[in-house]
């Protein structure tokens, strides 16, 4: 699908729930084409955001719900332990190589990767977000790995990182619900748990095109 934009710029979007980095050069659902089929060799723009698929990180987040206060369940920090961690380790070639193909593709483009979110405050914010605080602070430490691994990436494959943690300090799944670019655990807006709504889109949105300009 392609489309101009107000700033004159013709957007081909390419973009699919779920996708994980394997989607770039393969079938996705088996019926979409590899998303590196987009890429030119004319092509001047491309952003990317990847990576919390390919850990599991949002299946993660939703088993962390915990209803009842400590101890009255199981914390998913010590169930899950460093699976994530070293699953964000072991994606960090394979996202290289995706950066290095790009680039191959795309040879003049400029690359922009985007991080992920803030999605809960240090604490988090029990009961209204039903996570304990170990957990919340758990699941945003892996969420900053997966950013931080994003952006050192980018920096070695001349790519331009765009921070979208720094976008959302305040507007995270804590914040009042007319406040919040990303939704909770149960969303008050048109999107999935843990998932930008259309506030959020549109910030993401002007951050990434004031990093492209």
């Amino acid at each position: 699908m392609s489309w101009p934009t107000h700033w004159g710029a013709e957007l081909t979007d390419v973009t699919c729930s779920g996708a994980v980095t394997d989607d770039f050069a393969g079938s996705r659902f088996g019926i979409l084409p590899p998303q590196f089929d987009a890429l030119r060799p004319s092509t001047d723009l491309v952003s990317v955001t990847i990576g919390a698929n390919d850990i599991g990180l949002f299946g993660a987040a939703l088993s962390c719900i915990n209803f009842l206060p400590e101890p009255a369940g199981v914390s998913c920090a010590d169930r899950l332990g460093n699976g994530p961690a070293k699953a964000v380790d072991a994606w960090t070639s394979e996202f290289s190589a995706a950066l290095a193909e790009i680039r191959r593709r795309a040879p003049h483009a400029t690359v922009l990767v985007t991080g992920y979110g803030t999605y809960v405050r240090p604490g988090g914010c029990y009961p209204r977000q039903p996570v304990w605080a170990r957990d919340a602070d758990y699941l945003q430490g892996v969420m900053n790995k997966v950013s931080a691994v994003a952006k050192a990436q980018a920096t070695k494959n001349g790519a331009r990182f765009v921070d979208f943690a720094a976008v959302t300090v305040g507007h995270d799944i804590c914040a009042d619900p007319a406040d919040r670019y990303l939704e909770g655990l149960v969303p008050t807006a048109p999107a999935a748990p843990l998932h930008p709504n259309a506030q959020g889109m549109a910030a993401f949105g002007k951050a990434v095109t004031a990093a492209a300009r």
